[in-house]
């Protein structure tokens, strides 16, 4: 499941064509065989009509072919059964994201990328799992009390309406997807810094360990590092401004350097430490937040609860962060994970899993403790991570800990 909130700069749109040119920028890549919930919130009417934005966005993956033509697993009737179960988990997660940022009374959309059903050429059809989601989606929308919008599926370069109140509200063949429109909204969305990849596993962060001579060096480093003793606040400090000179090397966004396996040991140690860890979740942090929030972090000992340190780091947290640094950190957190596979990455994927969250990437956020999980399966951070993508909590709820 792909879970998201309104965490960019917004778009404002007109029509399903903007709408579906949006929607990739926002997820970071084309769906592929999903199913897709949009809340649309009101923006200001302009001369050309109402316009809205983006709010909540949740993706699932339909069962069945991922590609047009392969063979679909299990009886029609199960496909069915299985697509209605993951239209019900889109609804539950949308209910409890709006729940989380206060959203009500705003129209949700629903589109449905399905390739099954439809013959070249022919008129555009769901498949028995776009169907059947797109059935069990409408319906619990209404039970949750919450307006549905239109749906629309998607197939072939086309879109049609699966709700128009009449016959000829859409071409039998549908319409295209490019167009003036949207050319108009991805030329905006590039330009706000925004992509789209290909498909979802082009997103994800690489996980493969790095060459076997590094991750000796690394593994050399963190070891002398641990040997030095306790971590004092003066080790600490030292250690958080290497790891925010590391976080610097990888700005801007898209353009990282590994780090020198001798600093990658170094990190990698003294994210152990749960201060430091805790000091570095506040990386992407507005500063005037940050610098006292970190101050107290590095003078708590750890196992002690410091009331006044907590309020600091709540704040923090709670706060929007500065999305470059977000990405950077998590970018360099990946890179360090990949020093050390096994249970000594998991700190490092935990951290990266976070940074993701905290910006609403929850793609890779996934994917991110998904490996610090599977390194770890009792890594405390990476399980909370894990529990607010499964839960649909939005990033904003990221001080709540």
């Amino acid at each position: 499941m792909t879970t998201d909130t309104a965490h960019q700069p917004p778009l404002v749109l007109s029509g399903p064509a903007e709408l579906l040119a949006a929607l990739p920028y926002r997820l970071g890549f084309h769906p592929h065989h999903s199913l897709v919930l949009l809340e649309l919130e009101t923006g200001p009417p302009t001369p050309a009509g109402d316009r809205a934005r983006l709010g909540a966005v949740v993706r699932v993956d339909l069962p069945g072919p991922a590609a047009p033509g392969a063979p679909a697993p299990g009886d029609p009737a199960e496909l069915e059964r299985l697509a209605a179960g993951a239209a019900a988990e889109a609804v539950a997660c949308l209910v409890r994201t709006r729940a989380g940022v206060g959203g009500r009374g705003h129209p949700v959309v629903l589109a449905c990328y399905d390739e099954t059903g439809t013959a070249p050429g022919a008129q555009l059809r769901a498949g028995p799992a776009g169907a059947a989601a797109v059935a069990a989606a409408l319906s619990g929308l209404r039970t949750a009390g919450l307006e549905p919008g239109e749906a629309v599926l998607v197939a072939g370069g086309r879109w049609r309406c699966l709700t128009c109140p009449g016959e000829h509200c859409c071409p039998p063949a549908g319409l295209a997807l490019h167009g003036p429109a949207a050319d108009r909204v991805a030329a905006e969305a590039v330009g706000r810094g925004l992509s789209a990849l290909a498909d979802r596993d082009a997103v994800l962060p690489d996980r493969s360990p790095l060459p076997r001579e590094r991750r000796e060096a690394a593994r050399a480093a963190r070891r002398a590092t641990a040997a030095r003793g306790p971590w004092t606040e003066g080790r600490r400090a030292r250690a958080l401004a290497e790891f925010s000179h590391q976080v610097r090397r990888y700005l801007p966004p898209g353009a990282p350097r590994l780090p020198d396996p001798g600093a990658a040991g170094h990190l990698l140690a003294a994210l152990e430490d749960v201060p430091v860890r805790d000091a570095a979740l506040l990386t992407g942090a507005p500063g005037r937040l940050r610098v006292p929030a970190v101050a107290a972090l590095l003078r708590t000992p750890p196992g002690t609860v410091d009331a006044a340190a907590a309020a600091l780091v709540h704040r923090a947290l709670a706060a929007e962060p500065d999305r470059s640094r977000s990405v950077a950190t998590a970018a360099l957190a990946v890179d360090l994970a990949r020093h050390a596979p096994g249970p000594l990455g998991a700190g490092a994927w935990a951290l990266a899993g976070w940074a993701y969250w905290s910006v609403g990437d929850g793609v890779r956020a996934g994917a991110c403790t998904e490996a610090a999980l599977e390194a770890d399966p009792g890594h405390r951070l990476a399980g909370l991570v894990a529990s607010a993508l499964r839960a649909g909590l939005p990033p904003r709820e990221r001080g709540a800990r």
